[in-house]
């Protein structure tokens, strides 16, 4: 078999020249990712040495120098699946390339993982969750440098760790989803570090914190919720507080990017959104599943006085909530149930004159 990237990759091709230190011009950088485009199933054969294409760049082998670029057209020959049809790659042909690559920390490998990462962004789940030889998924076994890259990528606008499966809470006009926070991975942003909680006193990063995100449609429900907040200036122990917001009409950098990647993850009807603390569980869910409804009379008085102390809060701001149900929240805190409202509910404004 003739192996054209083996040869280009050693120096063989009289068509690449390349100078005293293994520089080689950008035309003919082209001309090598055009031959690895033209010979993919090549890259992964074994030359005389026993060598693959990419072995011969890992091990030092190359006579010249070669770019992210061609390492990621590379990799791009050896992925676990066909990323146009998604029908799966045997492993004698893949050989856990792919797998084996996200592990390492060159900085080289780590770019290249990064340009395959966002030339197949809408596979991204699929391909950190692939698996290696012993069944450990790519996410799992990733180099800090590539995962990073990975959740980057996974994760909506670079950051939130969406819930899978069906949304919390779903009405006419919006819907919540449940995500992990990871600010860590955006460090500069206006938003990360509002609260000062990312390390703990030893300086060491906390896990993600625990968020949702409330999506709508209508620009004036995004504004009443943003701006009923800011005017009133609610008490957290009594009404979430939002973290962050996304305007989808805003036109700066950040509200584009968001807009943009909440598209491309199936969010286009909901041009804004809401981030805030998510509360661990809904009323709703207390009564189905601690079974206190008509039995445990302590804790019935206990939520139904947090209730109306987080009713009586808002009324004294001129807020009348409307719309008072299953689905208010609650949150732990000092071991005790803390019943507080939160954004899933609607704030109209009556001002109680």
């Amino acid at each position: 078999m003739q192996l054209p990237v083996h040869r280009a990759l050693l120096g063989m091709n009289p068509v690449i020249r390349h100078n005293f230190r293994n520089r080689i011009s950008p035309n003919d950088q082209q001309h090598i990712l055009e031959i690895v485009r033209s010979n993919q199933h090549t890259v992964n054969a074994l030359d005389y040495d026993g060598d693959t294409a990419l072995s011969i760049i890992l091990t030092g082998k190359c006579t010249i120098s070669a770019t992210a670029d061609v390492v990621a057209a590379l990799i791009e020959s050896s992925l676990p699946f066909n990323p146009l049809t998604m029908e799966a790659i045997p492993p004698r042909k893949h050989l856990y390339v792919w797998t084996d690559l996200v592990q390492r920390k060159e900085p080289l490998v780590v770019s290249a993982v990064g340009i395959v990462l966002s030339k197949y962004r809408n596979l991204a789940v699929e391909l950190s969750n692939s698996e290696d030889a012993q069944g450990r998924r790519c996410v799992d076994i990733a180099s800090p440098a590539c995962k990073e890259k990975m959740l980057r990528v996974m994760n909506l606008h670079e950051r939130y760790e969406l819930k899978p499966g069906p949304p919390e809470h779903r009405s006419a006009t919006s819907l919540v989803v449940f995500a992990l926070d990871h600010n860590k991975l955006s460090r500069g942003r206006q938003e990360d570090h509002l609260d000062g909680d990312d390390e703990n006193e030893q300086g060491n990063m906390l896990p993600p914190k625990k968020v949702a995100l409330k999506f709508m449609e209508n620009r004036d429900q995004y504004l009443r919720e943003v701006e009923t907040r800011r005017r009133c200036g609610f008490d957290d122990r009594y009404v979430l507080a939002t973290i962050c917001s996304f305007d989808g009409d805003a036109e700066d950098v950040e509200n584009i990017s968001f807009r943009t990647d909440s598209i491309a993850k199936g969010y286009l009807k909901y041009p804004y959104c809401v981030v805030m603390e998510a509360g661990t569980m809904s009323l709703k869910q207390v009564v189905d599943k601690q079974h206190v409804a008509g039995e445990d009379w302590d804790t019935i008085r206990a939520m139904a006085k947090q209730i109306t102390h987080a009713l009586r809060h808002i009324h004294e701001r001129g807020i009348i909530h409307s719309d008072v149900k299953g689905t208010v929240g609650r949150k732990e805190e000092n071991n005790s149930l803390v019943i507080i409202l939160h954004s899933f509910m609607h704030f109209p404004l009556y001002a109680l004159i």
